[in-house]
């Protein structure tokens, strides 16, 4: 994948968000990878269904971009069904 998922609390508002955070060698590797990232969360954050989780933030901290998003319970999709 593109990077890694954790599960937070977002303090602020107190619910729980997930937060990806995206391989440094991906992006390194494409310098338009960033770019198309931000426009691909542009595009995700006018969508409304309830089918795709709802995107946050874009940011970048101690070197490593990151988004947020809305989290969704469910199963992990590397558990066998």
């Amino acid at each position: 994948g593109m990077g890694m998922v954790y599960l937070a609390e977002d303090l602020e508002l107190g619910e729980m968000i997930a937060i990806k955070t995206l391989r440094p060698a991906l992006l390194t590797s494409d310098e338009t990878a960033i770019e198309r990232f931000r426009n691909e969360i542009r595009l995700a954050r006018r969508m409304a269904h309830r089918n795709i989780v709802r995107t946050h933030d874009f940011g970048k901290a101690d070197g490593v971009y990151f988004v947020t998003m809305e989290f969704v319970e469910g199963t992990n999709l590397r558990q066998p069904r």
